[in-house]
């Protein structure tokens, strides 16, 4: 998901997030990230909350879609 702060998740846990990954995608260590990712989809019963939130570039976000890290290997 695309989604950043919102209910259950404030701009500062995000912020520290982001600076937790040098603001870089977790998944190909290349690219900004630019998108927050549900490690576990909401589709698939995640929740919206910053333990389930991993910062992603969106073409990453976008690769790895409603897949599980399992199911999906950048």
């Amino acid at each position: 998901g695309q989604k950043m702060a919102g209910p259950g998740v404030s701009v500062r846990q995000v912020r520290m997030l982001l600076a937790e990954c040098g603001g870089m995608c977790v998944y190909c260590k290349t690219a900004p990230a630019d998108t927050l990712d549900h490690a576990i989809p909401l589709s698939r019963g995640g929740q919206h909350e910053i333990g389930n939130l991993k910062p992603a570039c969106r073409k990453c976000n976008f690769a790895k879609h409603t897949k599980t890290l399992d199911e999906w290997r950048p």
